[in-house]
């Protein structure tokens, strides 16, 4: 990010989780000025730009749940904004595009809970061509590699020691498990390759444990939702899949699209035209109409209550 003494900061993201307690750690090492957007993000879209202009940030991390409403309320970014680093979750090429028209500067990451912070993010070099969020440079103090089945490993002096379980009221320490080889297994797929300048990328597939059997098939939930979100944008909808237990083909397929209830047809229709797209095994049984789907503080879908709720 060529970060400087004269950047300023922008906290959008909660500071119990990673991304936002990081924003506050990279403006502590580079001796930065860091204010703080916080509370309920749905709906105050205008209110964080007008605060960016107010504090002329020039950095700020945002989740894709955010940029999108950014870009469905027709934002444009401040002046002064010159980097945006979009994680917590896969941001499409199309919002992510349609973010840099209005010229937010967005640069794809990824990372997680147990490295304290990002693993790959897109260079700001990457401004200068479309959007794509595919291949993201992995960054000096990680090492990344793969198993036979594209299961990401990684290894690097800021993973995690362990992790902290409260068992009958106290705290109890459980170290992190690590392979033979020293490096710790995630639960996400992935490629790898080396650059000509001897550094790494990194293309995130998809969740290893998004896989579930349906007909004897297993299919790729991940693969699948990016799939019936390029279905549903034509009509301007939001949605996802969600697979639920199914005792005669082990898990049935659901889509759950948000509307005010009058938007069923273009759903409906969407649904079809998925399903006429893939295989049979891989095709929606049913659709359900939701007003909001749940969320998490950082606007991912919440999907424990989701399912909770279908399950009603």
């Amino acid at each position: 990010l060529a970060v400087t003494e004269m950047d300023r900061w922008l906290c959008a993201l909660p500071t119990f989780h990673v991304g936002g307690l990081g924003v506050y750690a990279r403006a502590y090492f580079g001796n930065n000025a860091v204010f703080s957007f916080q509370g309920k993000w749905r709906g105050r879209a205008g209110e964080f730009v007008r605060v960016c202009e107010r504090h002329e940030i020039t950095l700020t991390s945002l989740t894709p749940t955010q940029v999108h409403d950014l870009v469905t309320e027709k934002r444009s970014a401040p002046a002064r904004l010159r980097a945006v680093v979009v994680g917590g979750g896969r941001l499409d090429p199309a919002t992510g595009e349609a973010a840099r028209a209005l010229g937010w500067p967005v640069l794809a990451s990824f990372g997680m809970t147990e490295a304290g912070s990002q693993i790959a993010t897109e260079s700001l070099s990457a401004l200068e061509t479309p959007f794509s969020g595919e291949w993201l440079r992995v960054l000096s103090a990680w090492q990344v590699s793969t198993d036979g089945c594209d299961t990401l490993l990684i290894n690097g002096r800021a993973l995690c020691s362990g992790t902290v379980c409260l068992l009958n009221g106290e705290g109890r320490f459980k170290p992190v498990g690590l392979g033979d080889s020293g490096w710790f297994k995630t639960k996400d797929r992935a490629e790898t390759r080396s650059t000509s300048d001897g550094a790494s990328e990194l293309r995130f597939l998809s969740r290893s444990d998004d896989q579930v059997k349906k007909l004897g098939e297993l299919i790729s939930l991940d693969h699948l939702r990016i799939e019936f979100e390029s279905f549903l944008k034509p009509s301007g909808l939001e949605g996802v899949l969600v697979a639920l237990p199914d005792e005669r083909m082990e898990h049935r397929l659901v889509a759950v699209v948000e509307s005010e209830g009058t938007d069923e047809a273009a759903a409906s229709e969407a649904v079809a035209k998925f399903n006429q797209a893939v295989f049979p095994f891989q095709r929606i049984d049913e659709l359900v109409m939701m007003r909001a789907l749940p969320r998490t503080v950082l606007g991912k879908v919440a999907w424990g209550e989701l399912k909770r709720w279908l399950a009603k």
